[in-house]
């Protein structure tokens, strides 16, 4: 394994099996790759949008919370799986993740209103007026513990 970035087509991609010896193979990894880079960018803005909306249910340990469990651990090893891609140090396919998580980013921002302030902090805005937000609050009963009340815009 080589120390550099290098162009170099001849390469192992996380598994022996996965062997790429041609230009095409290697297109066809970077492209699986800004796929799973884009997957990975909305599976992670859902997560985060999620657990500041929606509603705690009675119990700690309900079918939402085994879902969104579940879908961590997915993102979780998509995450280091794309940390593994990049350690194989080629250009093509570290191009491949950045421009697909550039990408997914573009495309999830504005479908969830995701922005982040100057801090870095994550900062929902959600598209509802102030008594329709106090109205969901009351009758849901939706836990803000998560994501405290100022942190949503109204409009």
């Amino acid at each position: 394994m080589q120390s550099h970035f290098h162009l170099s087509h001849d390469l192992v991609l996380l598994f022996d099996k996965w062997r790429g010896k041609t230009l095409a193979d290697h297109l066809f990894f970077a492209a699986a790759i800004f796929v799973v880079a884009v997957v990975y960018e909305f599976l992670r803005a859902y997560l985060k949008y999620q657990m500041c909306l929606q509603a705690r249910k009675s119990g700690r340990y309900n079918l939402t919370a085994l879902a969104a469990s579940l879908l961590y651990q997915i993102n979780f090893i998509i995450g280091y799986g794309l940390m593994l891609i990049a350690m194989i140090q080629s250009v093509i396919l570290f191009t491949a993740i950045s421009l697909g998580a550039g990408v997914g980013y573009c495309i999830v921002q504005p479908a969830y209103g995701l922005i982040a302030d100057h801090a870095g902090n994550d900062i929902y805005y959600v598209k509802q007026t102030e008594v329709e937000k106090l109205d969901e609050l009351e009758t849901e009963r939706l836990d803000t513990s998560l994501c405290p009340p100022h942190q949503f815009t109204y409009v």
